[in-house]
């Protein structure tokens, strides 16, 4: 079971990728519990995306995060990704819970205390924007980031290996801790 984001406290909003097992059956209702500080989104054009999720796309609830399917979901794997927008101020840590529910709407499998990882300003003004060619699962994608400085000191190297290996790009930010 795991939780993903990007974790840039300026950010717009950025995808949360949630992965989980399912150890029973006939879920058909997941809700995602995220810390009070953080604001998830399925209604946000272009945020949800139900990856191996069954069936068509699910309705959704954005307070509480709130998925419901058009097909149950039995043991196995399962990936989804929503919206978030992380705190205004770095943390250390974010626990979030993933209840999922059956027809009769009973509880019937859960993952709580789940860990999101930190947040950072990475020394950033504000991030600009965050594009990505692809979301799909197993696909390969460009990620790109747009940034403004809050001091004039940072600074972006791309490198191109002379092997014909993939440019890597370098970025130092002023004072990151």
């Amino acid at each position: 079971v795991s939780v993903a984001f990007a974790g840039l406290t300026r950010a717009p909003m950025v995808r949360l990728v949630v992965t989980f097992r399912m150890k029973t059956r006939n879920g058909i209702q997941i809700t995602v519990e995220a810390p009070e500080a953080y604001q998830l989104s399925c209604s946000a054009e272009g945020m949800l995306k139900k990856m191996s999720l069954p069936g068509g796309i699910p309705e959704c609830q954005d307070d509480p995060l709130t998925l419901t399917l058009n097909q149950t979901i039995d043991h196995g794997m399962y990936t989804f990704a929503v919206g978030v927008t992380v705190p205004p101020i770095p943390v250390e840590s974010s626990i979030f819970n993933l209840v999922i529910r059956d027809t009769e709407d009973q509880v019937v499998d859960a993952h709580y205390g789940i860990p999101g990882g930190p947040t950072s300003d990475l020394g950033l003004g504000s991030l600009a924007t965050i594009t990505t060619t692809s979301t799909e699962a197993g696909s390969r994608a460009t990620v790109r980031i747009a940034v403004t400085w809050t001091e004039n000191d940072g600074q972006v190297v791309t490198e191109q290996p002379d092997d014909g290996s993939e440019a890597r790009t370098v970025v130092t930010a002023p004072q990151v801790k």
